[in-house]
């Protein structure tokens, strides 16, 4: 379970940055951009592919649980999108909605002891500093490109 927050949360930090840069420099729309089209290209192009190539079987528990979740949270950003705006708010509401879903997947997802592996993840000091080295410029990395992807963005609406 925290391997895979993990890797959800790492795979949607390069999005999160980027909205970030676009609306401190003032360009929301990209922001809300960016949200939008990163979930329309993680259901549609990713699933898509990844099920042309290998059928995806669903469990029970994704129909029951987690589409409902699904609509429920597309129906609630139309709504503010459609009736209110996205203030500092509903970015509060958003944030809550999200940790809520995390800490129920956490419950939902708790293994016993016995299914439990032990795994040594770094197993020496110089690993440990390597990976954090990797970590500190790719962080540097992310934010240089978001820059160059909202000036980008910017400069080719302008055109």
């Amino acid at each position: 379970m925290i391997g895979l927050t993990i890797i959800s949360f790492g795979t949607s930090f390069p999005e999160l940055v980027v909205s970030l840069n676009a609306a401190l420099s003032g360009h929301p729309d990209i922001s809300l951009g960016n949200a939008v089209g990163s979930n329309i290209a993680n259901l549609a192009l990713v699933l898509g592919v990844a099920s042309v190539i290998k059928p995806i079987s669903v469990s029970l528990d994704t129909q029951r649980i987690d589409w409902p979740l699904l609509i429920f949270i597309t129906i609630v950003f139309l709504l503010t999108a459609w009736f209110w705006e996205f203030s500092l708010y509903a970015g509060v509401v958003y944030v809550l909605l999200l940790l809520a879903y995390n800490f129920f997947m956490m419950r939902r997802g708790k293994l016993t002891a016995d299914e439990v592996e032990e795994v040594q993840v770094i197993d020496s000091k110089g690993q440990m500093i390597r990976t954090a080295l990797i970590l500190i410029l790719s962080f540097i990395a992310l934010i240089f490109g978001s820059d160059v992807l909202v000036d980008g963005a910017v400069a080719i609406a302008q055109f």
